[in-house]
């Protein structure tokens, strides 16, 4: 907090590196277990982008993102889905659709759906970050194997058996690479 610190009384709280700084400190305090003052501190990091660099930036959307992923933790589900969709707004508007980002925007979404039990919302999704990160990465990447294996979890919870194994399989053929 001492560069924080530091940053707001020599930038202002409007600036870049004020904003950079929330964020980080937001990803400490979430990984101390320090949840309520994370997602308050994150919150604060998305509105400070916002003004700095317009509600569409790439640095906004990872803000949102990181947000989501902490509210999903403290079970603020519809909070975490606003913050998740808006972040894959922005994505695909600042990236297009075929992108690294906009993956994980989707898998992400498509998990929390997961949680939910809303398995058919979840698929296409899924499916679509996987078709993405074929695309980027590969067929045998390491990131194109974890979106195979939580496709893979869903279509066993969906009693998709076959589709699980298959899912599975390539998961951990791309890993034994």
């Amino acid at each position: 907090t001492k560069a924080y610190d530091i940053q707001m009384a020599t930038f202002g709280p409007d600036h870049p590196d004020v904003a950079t700084s929330l964020h980080n400190l937001a990803s400490v305090y979430a990984a101390k277990g320090m949840r309520v003052k994370a997602r308050d501190t994150y919150r604060d990091a998305v509105e400070v982008k916002r003004k700095v660099f317009g509600i569409d930036h790439p640095s906004v959307a990872s803000s949102l993102n990181n947000l989501a992923g902490l509210l999903l933790t403290m079970n603020e589900l519809e909070d975490a889905r606003d913050m998740y969709e808006e972040s894959l707004r922005i994505r695909k508007k600042v990236y297009g659709e075929m992108h690294p980002s906009v993956a994980e925007s989707l898998n992400n979404i498509g998990l929390l759906l997961y949680s939910q039990h809303r398995y058919s919302d979840a698929q296409p999704l899924l499916q679509r970050s996987i078709q993405i990160k074929k695309a980027m990465f590969g067929p045998r990447h390491t990131i194109t194997a974890l979106s195979l294996h939580n496709y893979a979890v869903l279509m066993h919870k969906m009693g998709r058996r076959a589709d699980a194994e298959a899912a599975y399989l390539e998961a951990i053929d791309i890993r034994s690479d």
